[in-house]
């Protein structure tokens, strides 16, 4: 009986943690983007190869990189948006969207978000966003832009956004 308790126990320790997937030295690489995995803190490169045609132009993907925080538990590309996952829910969202030089940028600014815009991006991540994903009192939910690209910061814990946000201050446009 003591060593059926044990294996239930084991398995559902087992089954209920969850994986870093940059524990390792595995690094992601393919024709879209790669992940460098570094001791302090991640790197992600996107540089998409395929693009759309709207009016008989060829429009690519913003190409971009920056630093990302360690501990990532899950990542989706959807639409050319990165969606980052860390623990207790916290989302990094990056929509750089075309390369359009005729785009004026600006300053980079870190500010409030619109329900409506978590909402929009939300859905897209996780089809079922209900309460359970939704931003958290006691956490921080901000945009970062500079007009063209938007950050959002997720559901980041209070002690984690400090840090979050200066990695995403390295974000930086690249051909």
């Amino acid at each position: 009986m003591k060593k059926i308790v044990f294996i239930g126990i084991y398995m559902l320790l087992l089954v209920s943690c969850k994986t870093y997937l940059d524990k390792n030295n595995n690094n992601i690489d393919n024709e879209a983007f790669y992940l460098e995995y570094y001791e302090d803190y991640n790197k992600l490169v996107y540089k998409p190869t395929v693009g759309v045609i709207m009016d008989t132009e060829k429009h690519n993907k913003q190409h971009y990189e920056t630093k990302i925080p360690k501990k990532i538990i899950n990542w989706r590309i959807i639409n050319g948006v990165f969606y980052l996952e860390f623990g207790s829910n916290q989302i990094i969202i990056i929509d750089a969207g075309y390369s359009k030089p005729e785009r004026r940028k600006q300053e980079w600014s870190l500010s409030d978000i619109s329900s409506d815009l978590i909402n929009k991006y939300m859905y897209r991540y996780d089809k079922n966003f209900e309460e359970d994903v939704k931003p958290k009192k006691k956490k921080t939910t901000k945009l970062y832009s500079d007009g063209k690209t938007k950050i959002i910061l997720y559901n980041t814990n209070s002690n984690e956004f400090n840090n979050y946000h200066s990695l995403l201050k390295s974000f930086k446009y690249i051909n």
